[in-house]
């Protein structure tokens, strides 16, 4: 067997192992610690506190309920401004039995990206049915006043689009 034709064989044999891996976000990437293990989460219920930055955490995105913010309610999606306006409703309702939630900023929302992970790029053990949605933070992008910041939970990465597109939304409170 020839150098090159092994070298090709084990080239496709490490792109199927990354397509597996991408596939199943329950684990990280092989070789890729954790940089958000479950430990660093405390959930109480339908609320994630992060114990590193303490931030109180709604663990559905909103639009989704239920033990394991069940895959039968898919997260709803807003533009900015109704994404900035959820908080009012959330408060309003004492949603969590809380009435201080708000929209993330986007450090805030980026501090629950697991890099080792993709689709999710989120601890789905502690966010269970995450999806690899786009969602938006409160932070305005300062260089174009029709954009907003957001993280994109499938690959972990921060951008900023249209304020009129249609993205999910996760509340965060000050928690302890």
């Amino acid at each position: 067997m020839s150098s090159a034709y092994r070298w090709v064989r084990q080239l496709g044999s490490a792109l199927a192992f990354f397509t597996v891996a991408s596939a199943h976000a329950q684990t990280c990437v092989a070789g890729i610690a954790t940089t958000k293990p479950t430990s660093r989460y405390a959930v109480s219920g339908v609320t994630v506190t992060d114990q590193h930055t303490g931030l109180m955490w709604d663990q559905c995105a909103w639009g989704q309920s239920g033990v394991n913010c069940s895959v039968d309610n898919p997260a709803a999606v807003f533009t900015w401004q109704q994404a900035l306006a959820l908080p009012v409703t959330a408060n309003n309702a004492a949603h969590r039995g809380f009435g201080d939630w708000r929209l993330p900023n986007i450090k805030e929302l980026q501090s629950l990206v697991e890099t080792c992970r993709s689709n999710p790029s989120v601890n789905d053990a502690v966010f269970p049915n995450a999806s690899g949605s786009r969602f938006w933070s409160a932070s305005p992008n300062t260089n174009s006043l029709s954009q907003a910041w957001l993280v994109d939970y499938y690959s972990g990465s921060t951008d900023y689009k249209d304020r009129v597109d249609l993205y999910s939304v996760r509340l965060v409170r000050a928690g302890k």
